[in-house]
């Protein structure tokens, strides 16, 4: 699982955009199936409002 998070933050650090803490965490919660996609992204959209 790890390799797969350091491989998108490899490229999102390529394009200006690196991952937080917080992002490198959902990423965890999602790949554990904790969470599905779209909860994250509610939880996302929620912190935002």
């Amino acid at each position: 699982m790890q390799e797969a998070i350091d491989e998108v933050d490899a490229t999102m650090r390529m394009e200006g955009m690196p991952l937080s803490d917080d992002d490198i965490e959902l990423l965890k919660v999602y790949k554990s199936g904790r969470l599905t996609g779209d909860q994250i992204r509610e939880k996302i959209l929620d912190e935002l409002n």
